[in-house]
């Protein structure tokens, strides 16, 4: 077995015996960039984004040429919100037609699950509802436990009270911190939030939507998105290219935007801006953003409290 180090000392678990594809945990795919929400730290800079749904046929090129290579226990169509995806059934259907994964989740933050067509949870295996303070939905407890019964599928609530400061206000120009803040990136290893987005396969979730992240802090001269992935479509070296690419130690060109998973915990709320730079922290370090074990235990009360007292919900 192959490992790659620098991902928290996790390995990455790149071979089954079953077969010579590669292995990952789950991969994900964003279907749409933009949100029916405005949630202040969203890494995906949803709230910044111009309306946009990926071509079903786009999708479906993708999954194919990741399922000749990888194979992954959870396929999960996200967003943005994925519901404002006008082809989304087709694009579930193509998914699962490809048997990439045994499991297939849809993440939806709920607002529009109250008219969804059944067909959708005939489709799916799991829906991941995020809940966040404020937010409240149409569709009830009740009538989620009836679909759960009668499409015998998992329903999860992942309560959505804080966020992980993603971006730092600026380029992150210490070599040594962006070493540090990748090699103990969970996104890239046992978070396993790896993507595909247009054609190309990400090792983390964030790396497809740094290039606008970069436009808005006023950088003039932005390399193509691309240049943080692998190309899927075409590339006779796909396997060859994926496995150096996930077992490489070092960080990504991306990765001197970005604070991984040691971002500090912020408290969740609706009102995302946009703008340069594309969080309201400007006069902060990349060093005073990471989080410290105050911040931390402070988060962690805060969550707690704000479950007991049902303010996790909307």
């Amino acid at each position: 077995m192959r490992t790659a180090d620098g991902n928290n000392g996790l390995d990455l678990m790149l071979f089954r015996k079953r077969d010579e594809r590669l292995y990952r945990p789950s991969v994900e795919y964003p279907i749409v960039p933009h949100c029916n929400l405005r949630c202040r730290g969203c890494d995906h800079l949803s709230p910044c984004m111009e309306p946009e749904e990926i071509p079903l046929e786009r999708v479906s090129a993708d999954v194919s040429a990741l399922t000749g290579v990888l194979r992954t226990d959870d396929f999960k169509i996200l967003g943005g919100e994925p519901l404002l995806h006008r082809d989304l059934l087709p694009i579930l259907r193509s998914v699962r037609e490809s048997r990439i994964a045994p499991s297939l989740t849809l993440f939806t933050n709920g607002l529009l699950l109250h008219r969804a067509d059944p067909a959708l949870f005939e489709t799916v295996t799991r829906i991941g509802i995020s809940l966040y303070p404020g937010v409240k939905l149409r569709i009830t407890p009740k009538e989620l436990r009836a679909i759960s019964r009668r499409y015998k599928i998992r329903i999860e609530y992942l309560y959505r009270s804080h966020f992980l400061t993603a971006y730092p206000p600026s380029e992150i120009r210490d070599g040594a911190l962006v070493r540090r803040i990748y090699r103990g990136c969970k996104l890239t290893g046992p978070w396993s939030c790896h993507t595909l987005w247009k054609g190309y396969f990400y090792k983390c979730s964030r790396a497809p939507f740094l290039t606008l992240g970069m436009k808005l802090s006023g950088l003039a001269d932005v390399p193509p998105a691309g240049e943080n992935g692998v190309a899927l479509i075409g590339n006779a070296n796909l396997r060859e290219e994926m496995e150096s690419y996930l077992c490489s130690p070092e960080p990504l060109e991306a990765c001197r935007w970005c604070l991984g998973s040691m971002g500090r915990i912020n408290r969740q709320e609706q009102g995302g801006i946009c703008g340069p730079p594309f969080h309201e922290d400007e006069e902060m370090s990349p060093e005073t953003m990471l989080r410290s074990r105050g911040n931390l235990v402070k988060s962690l009360a805060e969550m707690i409290w704000m479950r007991i007292r049902g303010r996790g919900i909307g």
